[in-house]
Parts: C-alpha cells; structure tokens; sequence
C-alpha cells in the first residue's frame, strides 16, 4: 500500500527521496542476505563457520521505512502538502513585509531623534512653550507676532525650537512614508508579493 507522508515531515528529514532510496538498497541487502541465511540453514553440506549469519532488519524513522513496499523493496509514497493554504502565505508574507517596516521606521526615527534623549527635550520643549506662553500675553498687540516671538526668546530657545522643527518635519517624512508602504503592503497579491522591495526612509 503507497504510504503517504506529510511535506512538513519530509521537509524536516531532509533529502527525503535520498533517505528513502538509501533504506530501500538497506533492506534489499538484508532480504537478499537472509534468503542466503536460510538456503545455507538446509544446506548440509556448509560447515556452520562458512554459512550466512542473520543480522537484525535495518531500522529507519518510521515514515523513511513505510515508504518502501515490504515486498518489493521499492520505494512507494506520496507526498501530502500540509503547509498553509496560498491565502495563508500572502497573508503571512504581507505580515512580515509590514514588520519589517515597521522596525525600518523605527530605526529611521531613533536615528533622528535618540531613545535617550527624548525625556529631556520633551521637558525643555514644554519649558519653552510655558515661557512663550507668558511672553504671548505681552506681545498679543505686536503687529508682527511670529518675529517678535522669537526676539523675546534667548538665542538657544530658538536654536531649540529650529532643531525640534527640523527633527519633527523629518519624522513627519519617515511616519508618512512608511505608512504609506504598509497601506500597499496590505493591496499585494500571491502573484506579486516577492517582487516588493522596501523603499529607503
């Protein structure tokens, strides 16, 4: 009877074909050995030191010995895929491509502005901001608000708030663009899903 192994299994085994031959030329050795075995057993005329001595039959993982017929000693299986269905590839696939943005996008944005250091220029942000708060009541009537906001305020107050504009505007960038990748990871196909490629951040 064809013996049917499961692909995970084979998979697992490796050469699976390769096994399979190696133990069918195992066990045609042994029968063949032990057909000797018997015909030297009613064979008078061989002294017990020159006959044919059994040895045990060999041994294999169970699904390498099932897959060679017993009578023939040939190899006899098929292979059953068990694995996922094409729906449940793509969709393990696009999960993958959309956590490999996701760290990308991560990395981007700790690049720009460090893990470390963000308690801190979060405190000196909202400091600065409590600051303009107070010199806002003051300058409310000034015909130029923007431009007399940042005459009030020290000269690192306003590198401050230029290096958080720049940092913010680039994280702006690297957010949108990576969530737009992961909106088309999701419209991929099984047919086209191998062919995405990540673009820089």
């Amino acid at each position: 009877m064809t013996h049917t192994v499961k692909k995970s299994v084979a998979d697992h085994i490796g050469d699976f074909p390769g096994a399979v031959a190696k133990f069918a030329g195992e066990l045609s050795a042994w029968s063949a050995h032990m057909k000797r075995v018997d015909a030297d057993a009613n064979n008078l005329a061989i002294k017990p030191i020159d006959k044919h001595a059994p040895f045990p039959r060999p041994t294999a993982h169970r699904d390498i010995d099932l897959a060679v017929n017993s009578d023939t000693f040939q190899p006899d299986y098929v292979v059953e895929d068990d694995g996922p269905t094409p729906e449940q590839r793509l969709e393990l696939k696009k999960i993958e491509l959309f956590n490999q943005v996701a760290a990308a996008e991560q990395a981007a944005l700790n690049a720009v502005t460090p893990p470390m250091k963000r308690r801190f220029l979060k405190i000196r942000q909202a400091e600065i901001q409590k600051s303009d708060l107070d010199r806002a009541e003051q300058l409310k009537d000034k015909p130029n608000f923007k431009k007399a906001m940042r005459s009030a305020r020290a000269k690192d107050e306003n590198d401050f708030i230029d290096d958080h504009d720049r940092r913010q505007q680039r994280m702006d960038e690297i957010i949108r663009k990576a969530a737009k990748m992961q909106h088309d990871i999701d419209d991929l196909t099984i047919d086209n899903v191998d062919e995405w490629e990540m673009e820089q951040l």
